[in-house]
């Protein structure tokens, strides 16, 4: 999945050193060759992305070579922008939002994750505490409505 993202990101955006920022996210979701798969996978992969890079900084170089999960950037600032973004109300970005695909990107990036850390040496414990953690960002990072739909999609994933 991750390489379909770039194939499609070069597709779009021929240029090698392609940065995403907001401002072009909307072009490149309506234009990939299926919008709900391109907003699910940038909504979780940028989550996962984020998480893994703010809160298992030691491992995120070895992170890094399995997963080229894109970037974010905040617009103006070149700083990392919040997930939320792809589900964005102000911009009606929820509305475009289709939560079976977020749900089932959700169980296959999550479940690329967990196993990836039960390689790393990272036992159920450990997988609990990033749940934990990332539910924690979830609160911080998002709108209450598609907080409360993340989260939902989130409690029956399995570590």
């Amino acid at each position: 999945m991750v390489d379909w993202f770039w194939d499609e990101l070069h597709l779009i955006y021929p240029s090698e050193d392609y940065q995403m920022c907001q401002c072009a996210t909307e072009e490149l979701i309506e234009t990939s060759s299926d919008p709900h798969l391109m907003r699910s996978f940038l909504l979780i992969g940028v989550l996962i992305d984020q998480m893994m890079y703010t809160h298992y900084r030691p491992i995120y170089e070895q992170f890094r070579q399995t997963f080229k999960y894109p970037k974010l950037l905040h617009h103006g600032t070149y700083c990392m922008a919040s997930p939320n973004w792809f589900i964005y109300s102000f911009h009606g970005y929820n509305k475009k939002a289709n939560w079976n695909y977020i749900s089932k990107i959700c169980h296959k990036l999550f479940g690329g994750l967990f196993m990836w850390f039960g390689h790393m040496g990272y036992d159920a414990k450990e997988t609990a505490k990033f749940m934990k953690t990332l539910r924690h960002e979830i609160h911080i990072e998002f709108e209450s409505e598609n907080r409360d739909k993340l989260l939902l999609v989130l409690s029956d994933i399995s570590s």
